[in-house]
């Protein structure tokens, strides 16, 4: 049996910070997801150092994020997935910083 309590109390913060800044609607709402989309977008640019990506790998994977289907579909609901993503690539990230 679902139930939405499993996911954790960030959803329901992040949420109603949102509401209290600009309404209660459906598109704020979903406004918290599509931002963790747009900040999944752009958080292969931390890559482009030239021992990592480089620029045209962390554009390429910038564009791959993008085009995903299931990261598309996930970014406009209210569910943990996107900051999900946006934490683990976070943590890599500064994990392959740090040991370069």
């Amino acid at each position: 049996m679902h139930n939405p309590l499993m996911h954790g109390p960030f959803l329901f913060h992040i949420d109603a910070l949102f509401y209290f800044l600009f309404g209660d609607s459906d598109a704020v709402s979903r406004a918290p997801a599509a931002l963790a989309g747009v900040v999944l977008v752009a958080l292969p640019w931390l890559l482009r150092g030239p021992k990592l990506l480089g620029r045209w790998g962390a554009l390429a994977s910038s564009l791959f994020i993008l085009a995903s289907p299931s990261i598309l579909f996930y970014t406009r609901f209210i569910r943990h997935d996107p900051f999900t993503l946006v934490g683990v690539l976070l943590l890599v990230i500064c994990v392959v910083r740090y040991l370069e």
